[in-house]
């Protein structure tokens, strides 16, 4: 309601996204999926995100208000392989850019952006944020 009238600048992203993300590691032929948790209070942000193979988690967070109908999040991420995929990479540090669209005082349930590894796979590609469940707790 404050982020419709203005009055907060933030936008509340808590919910459950479904993220498709592609690679540069394999020129943009695959796609994969994760379902990505956000929980965010008025002072903090935090992301989760899972897929078959790898569990991530955001080491920092926040957002960059360009104009009023332009937010961007920016967060730094760790991903680590699940035990029984471990035998290949570990682990891996990134960063992710997400630009937020708002419509009328409203953020849209779909948002894009990019992302960046660490030297370790050296890649970079883009990501794509669905919102599947809308969570308005801790706002």
């Amino acid at each position: 309601m404050l982020y419709r009238l203005r009055l907060v600048q933030t936008p509340n992203l808590n919910g459950v996204w479904t993220a498709r993300l592609s690679s540069s590691l394999d020129e943009y032929q695959k796609e994969f999926e994760a379902t990505v948790y956000i929980h965010q209070t008025w002072s903090r942000i935090s992301l989760c995100y899972e897929t078959e193979d790898l569990l991530g988690e955001s080491l920092m967070a926040s957002f960059r208000v360009i104009t009023e109908d332009r937010v961007m999040l920016n967060y730094e991420y760790r991903s680590k392989k699940k035990p029984e995929f471990s035998n290949e990479e570990f682990m891996h540090h990134g960063l992710s850019h997400i630009m937020i669209p708002v419509v009328n005082g409203v953020v849209t349930d779909k948002l894009s952006g990019d992302y960046y590894t660490d030297r370790s796979r050296q890649s970079y590609g883009k990501i794509i944020l669905i919102r599947k469940i809308a969570s308005n707790n801790a706002r």
